[in-house]
Parts: C-alpha cells; structure tokens; sequence
C-alpha cells in the first residue's frame, strides 16, 4: 500500500476506535436513550463486539507502526 493510503487507513482506523471508545463510555454510563431500550444480554454483547473492534484496530495501528520501524532500520 502506498505511504499516503496507508495514513489514510490509520486515520480512519482512529476515529472509528475514538467513535467506540466513545459509545462505551455512553453504554458504561447509561447515558444514551438507545441503552434504555436494549436489555443485559444486548448490552453485553455490543460491549463484547466493540471492545473486540478496539482491540484489532490496536493491533492494526500497532502492526502498522512495528512495520514502519522496522522500515527505519
């Protein structure tokens, strides 16, 4: 992948682990209208699918950052 869609990607792959981290904290604070509707098992499962999401964009961006060091040398 060429340099600049790779920048592209990563700054993707960070709004999207901002917009989840984001939506977490709503969930974990019960602040959001949506929460109210869902019930535990709904919950817990989007909790699961959003920190599984924020745990491959950490090794994506990671990857990406071993990659580029490894360039360096």
């Amino acid at each position: 992948m060429r340099p600049l869609a790779c920048a592209k990607v990563e700054k993707e792959l960070k709004k999207v682990k901002e917009k989840n981290m984001k939506l977490l904290m709503e969930i974990c604070l019960n602040d959001n209208n949506v929460v109210n509707e869902l019930n535990h098992e709904d919950l817990e499962g989007l909790c699961d699918a959003l920190d599984k999401q924020l745990k491959l964009i950490d090794e994506a961006l990671e990857a990406k950052s071993v990659k580029g060091k490894e360039k360096m040398i």
